[in-house]
């Protein structure tokens, strides 16, 4: 398990380029906030059917089916040329056991893909082994103007416990590129050090997603 895809299936200002929607449709506590734009700028409103797929109503009123249950907007990385992307927190099916993941879509991009293909993220907190109780994973989720090498990004601080039992720690940074293409950094040598970015938390220039405890998929 990593905090990037996993196993298919990572000085806000009022010019900062983050917009944070926070409380749309709260499927796990809302995370402290920072100064922000009005939520209003991008979402309108978050539909959660039990059903069929969640729905998206953007700030123009446009509706955009997600393919996931128990959405909930946690923020959105802003583009150039198109819609910003949204940084969205669900599950990619109903009735069955998988856990919440986050997805980075732009509605631009078209329709998400189904549960199979459409790339996803880890949930920050903590995961245990299903059968064992063993810690196996834990993360922690930051979005904003968080590392000092980047303007603004989504972030992951995770340490995956190998089979030797030792932790392995890796950074994995989201962000957007010049020509409005979501890029990945997985960083495990040179880490930027988390306590960095607790600063720019307490600054207000990033948020923290606070993370649930889960088990292992079957």
């Amino acid at each position: 398990m990593n905090a990037g895809a996993d196993s298919n299936r990572g000085h806000m200002s009022a010019s900062t380029r983050l917009f944070i929607v926070t409380c749309l449709s709260v499927a796990v506590p809302c995370a402290a906030q920072s100064q922000s734009l009005d939520p209003a700028s991008v979402v309108r409103r978050v539909d959660n059917h039990e059903d069929r797929a969640s729905s998206v109503t953007l700030s123009d009123g446009t509706v955009f089916p997600t393919m996931l249950h128990e959405v909930r907007v946690l923020a959105a990385l802003r583009t150039h040329r198109k819609r910003p992307f949204l940084i969205l927190s669900g599950r990619g099916c109903m009735d069955c056991d998988a856990g919440i993941s986050i997805y980075v879509h732009s509605p631009s991009d078209g329709p998400m893909q189904n549960e199979g293909s459409q790339p996803r993220h880890s949930f920050p907190g903590k995961v245990v082994d299903r059968e064992t109780g063993a810690l196996v994973f834990r993360s922690r989720f930051f979005v904003g103007e968080c590392l000092a090498s980047f303007s603004e990004v989504a972030v992951w601080f995770s340490e995956a416990r190998a089979e030797s039992g030792e932790w392995v720690q890796e950074v994995f940074v989201i962000d957007v590129g010049p020509d409005d293409v979501l890029r990945q950094h997985r960083i495990q040598a040179a880490m930027p050090a988390v306590e960095e970015t607790e600063r720019r938390v307490r600054a207000g220039s990033c948020m923290e997603v606070p993370g649930v405890d889960a088990t292992t998929e079957p």
